[in-house]
Order: structure tokens, then C-alpha cells, then sequence
């Protein structure tokens, strides 16, 4: 049998998105920046990425929901 380590998946660092707009601001380097700071960095970042459905909701309730128009489709 081999060690238990060899059993758990691992993904590289940096692999997996955030799912939450705190986190993102942290990775993107701006948690503390002006408000059109971290948005200029949230719409770069969704030019790259998709987010999934909590990030989603995440960006919407701090402000960020006008984003979405352009880079990513609604689903409906």
C-alpha cells in the first residue's frame, strides 16, 4: 500500500480560481486600492477567466456586477 499522499489530488499553485472578491483583490494585488483600481484589475481578469457561480455572486454584491457585460454571458 502506498502512502497516503500518493492517494491526494494535488493541482499546482495558482491553479484554482478564487471564489470569493476578497480573495481575488489579494491575488490581484489591490485589496487596498480605490475602487476603480480593483476594477480596472477585476475586468482584466475576467477578459482571462470565467468565474464560476459564487464568485459571481460574490462580484455582484460588492459592485462589481456591470463587469459582466462583454466578457462573460449570463446564462440566460
Amino acid at each position: 500500500m502506498g502512502r497516503i499522499s500518493d492517494d491526494i489530488p494535488l493541482k499546482a499553485p495558482g491553479s484554482t480560481q478564487p471564489t470569493t472578491v476578497a480573495v481575488l483583490l489579494r491575488k490581484l494585488h489591490v485589496k487596498d486600492a480605490p475602487f476603480e483600481k480593483q476594477n480596472e484589475a477585476i475586468r482584466q481578469w475576467l477578459e482571462e477567466n470565467r468565474p464560476g457561480p459564487t464568485m459571481r455572486r460574490s462580484l455582484e454584491r460588492h459592485g462589481f456586477g456591470g463587469l459582466f457585460n462583454g466578457h462573460i454571458s449570463t446564462g440566460t
